[in-house]
């Protein structure tokens, strides 16, 4: 019988099974991992996004309150608490809270957060929204600084960032994943008031958006020295630019800003010998080119009769005072500018020498100089230094001003020769002028920052809120 011939029957030994079955274990942890790893990477670039997003939209809130709020207070981290919030303030701000209570042993997990309360009058509370959800791996910080803290100002800057826990630097500080910054000017803020300090920085804002009362109006007198000494520069000599061409400028500079108010009437008052053609009381902001022709027909010409000038915006602002609506409250203020000391008085005649103290004009003819100008004249002083009696007609007419805190009067010292100067305190107290309301300027920048200044103040003493309560 004939045998059939064996095929070859080997299959898959064990070993390479198993061999197989391990590059599959090992292929498939891979293809696991990179979907793992992917899937992480993915979820990590999404919550970037998400709060890189979340952020900004924080920042454009924040900057829109900032911008159009009338009122912006910065407020300091030792002060920032929901339990310590002033009635009739919103704020925006960071603040710690609890993410995880302590439990089975493992503490508790906090975080921060920025927030937004808006302040409800109907229920006479304070309404959390949260704007930045506080994480437990990240911290965030948020920090608010005045641009120009000693200045006239109104911009303030802000900064968001967050540090990853564990996160450090090659000096072991926390690391910032982001960051992000804006400065922003408040535009119809009349008030941007930083309250913190280098030790206890703002982390907060606390802000209203509120019009200003309507029934309060300003009534300024510009009262401006264009005696023959304005003729020459700062510093005393001929020549350009002359101290009259940088009044010129920087009062129409002034009166614009001024035009920006609805509520503000300003006159103009120029005084030399005397101050006979006191100008009219016009609205700054419907009547702007008013001033124009006034202020370019200032010309340098004649002594310095102080009390001249006090004594004409004394009797314009009374004047004007008649002319306003029914309960309306009106707040009187002098500007006053000089470049010298007083050297003359306004007398009634060459022998009654009391002092001119109604509203009138005066004759500008001299009665103490050698010679003697004309006898019918009403001006009395040396016209050359600082002269007694000027000295007490601005005394007299100084009080007239402060009595009753009819005016607030600003004194401005315009020279850079301190010896023309030397009377300026004595005006300035007169007149019931404090410290803060004394300046002097030695140039034309710092004359545009004294007027700015004293533009900022009277504006908010127009329309003036008390901060927030620390």
């Amino acid at each position: 019988m004939k045998s059939l011939p064996v095929r070859n029957q080997s299959g898959f030994t064990l070993i390479e099974l198993i061999v197989v079955m391990a590059l599959l274990g090992v292929v498939a942890m891979t293809a696991t991992l990179i979907l793992w790893f992917g899937t992480g990477t993915l979820k990590a670039s999404n919550d970037e996004y998400d709060f890189q997003f979340s952020t900004r939209l924080v920042m454009q809130k924040t900057t829109s309150v900032i911008r159009y709020a009338s009122a912006v207070f910065t407020i300091p981290q030792s002060s920032f608490r929901a339990d310590n919030l002033d009635t009739g303030w919103d704020y925006i701000g960071i603040q710690q809270v609890l993410i995880t209570p302590a439990q089975n042993g493992n503490p508790a997990v906090y975080g921060k957060q920025i927030v937004q309360y808006r302040y409800d009058s109907a229920t006479d509370t304070h309404i959390p929204y949260v704007l930045l959800t506080a994480k437990a791996d990240v911290d965030y910080e948020i920090v608010f600084v005045m641009v120009n803290p000693n200045q006239a100002d109104s911009m303030l800057q802000f900064s968001i960032k967050s540090y990853p826990a564990g996160s450090l630097d090659e000096f072991g500080q926390p690391r910032a994943q982001f960051s992000v910054s804006s400065q922003v000017e408040s535009v119809n803020s009349l008030q941007v008031v930083d309250l913190s300090t280098p030790l206890d920085p703002a982390v907060a804002i606390a802000f209203r958006i509120q019009d200003r009362a309507a029934n309060v109006v300003g009534h300024i007198a510009m009262v401006l020295d264009v005696s023959g000494s304005m003729a020459d520069n700062l510093a005393g000599y001929t020549g350009n630019p002359s101290r009259i061409s940088i009044l010129r400028s920087e009062t129409q500079t002034l009166l614009n800003s001024f035009g920006l108010e609805d509520n503000i009437d300003v006159c103009l008052v120029p005084f030399a010998t005397s101050a006979n053609n006191p100008g009219a009381f016009y609205n700054a902001h419907t009547n702007l080119s008013s001033f124009t022709s006034l202020i370019n027909s200032f010309t340098a010409l004649g002594g310095t009769n102080t009390g001249d000038g006090l004594r004409r915006a004394y009797w314009n602002l009374k004047a004007h005072m008649t002319d306003v609506p029914a309960n309306t409250i009106v707040r009187n203020y002098v500007i006053f500018l000089t470049d010298g000391v007083t050297t003359f008085a306004s007398v009634l005649s060459n022998k009654n020498r009391n002092f001119v103290v109604d509203n009138q004009n005066v004759n500008e003819g001299y009665l103490d100089t050698s010679p003697q100008n004309t006898s019918s004249g009403q001006i009395a002083g040396n016209g050359s230094s600082l002269d007694s009696k000027g000295q007490d007609y601005n005394a007299l007419l100084g009080g007239m001003l402060s009595q009753g805190e009819f005016a607030k009067t600003y004194v401005i010292g315009f020279s850079s020769i301190s010896s023309e100067l030397s009377d300026i305190n004595e005006v300035a107290s007169d007149c019931g002028a404090t410290t803060d309301r004394i300046f002097r300027a030695g140039s034309q920048t710092v004359l545009n920052q004294v007027f700015t200044k004293i533009r900022e103040d009277i504006v908010n003493d127009l329309w003036y809120l008390q901060g927030p309560k620390l």
